[in-house]
C-alpha cells in the first residue's frame, strides 16, 4: 500500500499483480480520537485487457464504507470505452443514472457523443 500523508488526509493505493490501481482510499486524521476515519475510496474492477470496466466510488464514517455511486464501461476491440453507464446507490439498489454512448472514426477519434439522462432505459 503506497500512502501519501497530507494536511490530515491520508490516501491509501492498492494494486493488483498487474500493477493494475484496484483501489483509492482517502482517510481523515480524527485529532480527538487519535485515528484515521474513512473519508471516500474508489474500487477499480479490469477487463482481461486492462480496460477499467467498472468504477464504485463509497463514502466513509468512522470505520464503514458505503456505496454512493458506480460507472461501468463497456470498451471495442481497440480499447476505446463505446460506452459508460452512470448508477447511484439508493438502499440496496443500484438506480440508473444516465448513459453515454460513443463513437469512433477509422483514427480512433472520438467524433459523437450521446449521452441518455435519467429515466432513459440502461
Amino acid at each position: 500500500f503506497p500512502v501519501t500523508i497530507h494536511d490530515g488526509q491520508k490516501e491509501e493505493y492498492s494494486y493488483d499483480a498487474n500493477d493494475s490501481l484496484t483501489q483509492v482510499a482517502i482517510y481523515n486524521w480524527n485529532s480527538t480520537n487519535s485515528t484515521w476515519e474513512y473519508s471516500s475510496k474508489v474500487d477499480y474492477v479490469y477487463n482481461a485487457s486492462g480496460d477499467i470496466i467498472q468504477a464504485t466510488q463509497y463514502s466513509g464514517s468512522g470505520s464503514v464504507w458505503t456505496p454512493t455511486s458506480k460507472m461501468v464501461q463497456v470498451f471495442d476491440l481497440s480499447h476505446n470505452v463505446t460506452s459508460d453507464t452512470s448508477f447511484i446507490k439508493d438502499g440496496s439498489d443500484w438506480v440508473y443514472e444516465s448513459k453515454t454512448n460513443y463513437s469512433y472514426g477509422n483514427l480512433k477519434r472520438m467524433f459523437c457523443q450521446v449521452r441518455q439522462p435519467g429515466n432513459a432505459t440502461g
